[in-house]
This record gives C-alpha cells, sequence and structure tokens, in this order.
C-alpha cells in the first residue's frame, strides 16, 4: 500500500495511531506500507508511534515510492 501525504497539512493522533496499526496489519499480511511525501512533524509522530522499519518506507514522493514497491515486488 501506498499512502501520499504530500497534500496532508496536519496529521493528529487519532489518524496518526490508525496509520500505525494500518502499517503493523498490512506487514503481519505480508504486505508494504509506503508513506510517500511526509512532512518532518508527521515523520516525527509516526516514528514515535513506533512506525519505522521494517513496518513502512518513508519516501520523498510518490513516484519514489511507486518505485520501491515495484522493486519490493520484484525481488518477490
Amino acid at each position: 500500500f501506498i499512502l501520499d501525504f504530500a497534500e496532508v497539512p496536519f496529521l493528529d493522533s487519532t489518524a496518526a495511531r490508525m496509520i500505525v496499526v494500518l502499517g503493523h496489519k498490512v506487514v503481519r499480511h505480508g504486505g508494504h506500507l509506503y508513506l510517500s511525501g511526509t512532512d518532518t512533524a508527521a515523520q516525527r509522530t509516526l516514528v514515535g508511534l513506533g512506525l519505522r522499519a521494517p513496518v513502512v518506507r518513508y519516501m520523498p514522493t510518490i513516484d519514489a515510492a511507486l518505485a520501491a514497491a515495484r522493486e519490493d515486488l520484484a525481488v518477490e
């Protein structure tokens, strides 16, 4: 899954917790989660809640996230 945060101005605690839960569920079911375009504050919040590698990959752009997802799929 790729979630693009490029247009997200603010991430409240409820949304952050939901994304953390999503990340753990995706990995538990054999998937990958990529977050693109997260600003520093959002990424710090998510990392502080435990959303870090290998559960998630933070990518600077949607294009970078798509490339990483394709690469990961090719390896599997």
